[in-house]
């Protein structure tokens, strides 16, 4: 290291020549990634899609990425050689203008979006609708909004919020994902419940848990109930006697809030699981025959299968069933519980012809939809930016796109020498020393 440094200094030796030909190519590129995020936060903010069919330059289908340099070359001869150079020729080199380089650039511009929004709300939480530059309007809704935000009763709900929709959120996910039967769907959706039904029983201890929880994620929330303070209510009966009402306030929030929202809930999970228990038994049958302990199926189901579905099974269908429950009972090294496992029996083993019926009714069975949910977004500009142009983008570029557009601002602010440092970090091939 020290000798590279000595000969790093003499400017009559070759190294000295090599680092300034390096700091040129640096400076050089360095001026290229600035054209190239310039118009990535461009087409970003408006939520324009970057791709096009066609990934070549001078092509009317190279997306407006490709588009917008073609336009910024016709008045910047700098990229304008560069791409001429490096793009235009027979068999182009390195030029950072390709796909790759500019999805990594957004996942960087990103990142930094939401750190820089996350480091403002940590360092501005106290000075909420204080700053003299603002409106006096905009800091009075600013300030009530804080006032709003700091309650003990706020942060109790979003702990308990994050509780219930972490596991919504995955179950949400398992339902809707590929091979799974509405009779998985349904025990899903019960155990769900459950899970509901437990918070509800255990409510006043839950309720503690949320308090000392809530009062650990800021120090400028309140310590106490927002209506602690308030006047007590005097009720009037029929026969003319009052009583004053003496409800603690946190009995008062965990009847009026979390059991009104959790009995919401269970009621609608509960209707929720209704639907899949008539379809559920509608194919009870399906249910016995992967049902190790349940030696006969319901033949009756059966039969009403077979006036439901006239067009795909036939009569044989009885028949078929009452073997295939024989034939999976003697299977006993092999465990079937789920339909799915006894489709593939079906098909692996080569057995469609000799039940036929079964195979069609648990294609039937399997491919019914448990849930017509879509994972909508309820920003205003993902309309723009997620289109029917734009429909196998990945949710993690997705994510990154939305928030490069919402938070416009930022990203008009967003300084192009520190995307360019940690994409250089990133794509650095030598060890550091």
């Amino acid at each position: 290291m020290l000798v590279w440094l000595t000969r790093k200094e003499n400017k009559s030796v070759l190294d000295k020549q090599l680092q300034e030909q390096l700091n040129k190519e640096t400076e050089y590129y360095h001026n290229v990634l600035k054209r190239v995020i310039a118009v990535l936060k461009f087409l970003s903010i408006r939520g324009l899609a970057l791709r096009g069919s066609e990934e070549v330059f001078g092509s009317p289908h190279n997306g407006n990425f490709m588009g917008a340099l073609e336009l910024l070359a016709e008045f910047d001869p700098f990229i304008r050689e560069h791409i001429e150079q490096r793009e235009l020729r027979p068999n182009p080199v390195i030029s950072y203008l390709s796909k790759t380089v500019y999805e990594e650039i957004i996942e960087i511009m990103g990142k930094q979006i939401i750190k820089q929004i996350i480091t403002e709300i940590n360092n501005d939480d106290t000075n909420f609708g204080e700053n003299d530059d603002e409106k006096v309007d905009f800091r009075k809704e600013a300030r009530n909004l804080f006032n709003k935000l700091a309650k003990l009763e706020t942060a109790i709900l979003i702990v308990f919020w994050e509780e219930i929709l972490e596991r919504f959120n995955v179950v949400n996910k398992k339902v809707q994902s590929p091979g799974l039967d509405i009779g998985e769907g349904n025990k899903l959706i019960v155990s769900l419940k459950e899970f509901v039904k437990n918070i509800w029983q255990q409510s006043d201890q839950k309720l503690k848990e949320y308090e000392e929880k809530a009062k650990k994620l800021s120090t400028s929330l309140g310590t106490d109930y927002s209506d602690i303070n308030k006047r007590r209510i005097t009720l009037k009966f029929s026969d003319k006697s009052t009583d004053k009402v003496s409800v603690n306030c946190a009995e008062k929030f965990k009847r009026d809030t979390l059991n009104v929202a959790l009995d919401k809930m269970i009621m609608d999970l509960n209707n929720r699981s209704q639907a899949y228990e008539t379809y559920s038994k509608k194919f009870k049958f399906l249910m016995d025959l992967q049902d190790k302990n349940q030696e006969h199926i319901d033949l009756e189901s059966v039969r009403n299968i077979i006036d439901y579905y006239p067009n795909d099974v036939d009569e044989h269908l009885v028949n078929e069933c009452i073997q295939l429950k024989s034939y999976l009972l003697q299977s006993k090294t092999e465990s079937y519980t789920s339909c799915s496992e006894i489709f593939w029996l079906i098909y692996e083993k080569k057995l469609v012809d000799v039940f036929p019926n079964c195979y069609t009714i648990l294609k039937i069975f399997l491919t019914m939809p448990i849930t017509s949910c879509e994972a909508e977004r309820s920003f205003s500009r993902m309309s723009y930016i997620e289109n029917k142009y734009r429909t196998t983008m990945s949710n993690y570029r997705l994510n990154h796109l939305s928030v490069l557009s919402i938070n416009c601002d930022l990203t008009k602010d967003l300084q192009c020498d520190d995307q360019i440092k940690e994409f250089a970090a990133q794509k650095c091939r030598k060890v550091a020393l």
